[in-house]
Parts: structure tokens; sequence; C-alpha cells
């Protein structure tokens, strides 16, 4: 072979091998994109589920403040019959 022809033969192999790190870099950017989508994705879904647990800790915080009023009522009721009974 002379000259010419292996550097012909070497431009070609250079320009393939910069056509396939062009697809490979942009596959690996595809790749990063969808990463940064799913992890953008994660972390809503956790705010929602995070959202959630704090609206069902104030109802419980709610549940709980009126068990403690409905014990005071009836408290309250139980001392009303229980003075009422000492008067008669």
């Amino acid at each position: 072979m002379n000259n010419k022809k292996i550097l012909s033969v070497i431009f070609v192999l250079i320009s393939y091998s910069n056509i396939c790190i062009a697809g490979a870099t942009s596959e690996i950017n595809s790749m990063d994109n969808e990463v940064k989508n799913l992890k953008n994705i994660a972390k809503d879904q956790n705010n929602e589920i995070e959202d959630k647990i704090n609206l069902g800790k104030l109802i419980l915080v709610e549940v709980k403040r009126n068990i403690f009023l409905i014990k005071q009522k009836n408290e309250l009721i139980l001392n009303y019959w229980h003075i009422k009974s000492q008067i008669q």
C-alpha cells in the first residue's frame, strides 16, 4: 500500500470512530436527561407523599382533640348526674 491509501484508510477509521463517539455521547446525554427526569418524578412523588403524611398527621391531631373533648363532656355529664343524685 502506498502512503495515500494508508492515509485514506486512517482517515476513514478516524472519521468512523468520531461518528461512533458522537453517537455514544448523544446516547449518554439522552440517558442523563432520562435519569434527571426520573429523579424529578421521584422528588415530586416524595413531595406528594410528604403532603399526604402531613395531612394525615393533622387529621390525627384533630381526632385526638375531639376524643379529648368527648371525654371531658362525658366527665361533666357524670359529674352532673352525681351532683344531682346527691341533692335528691
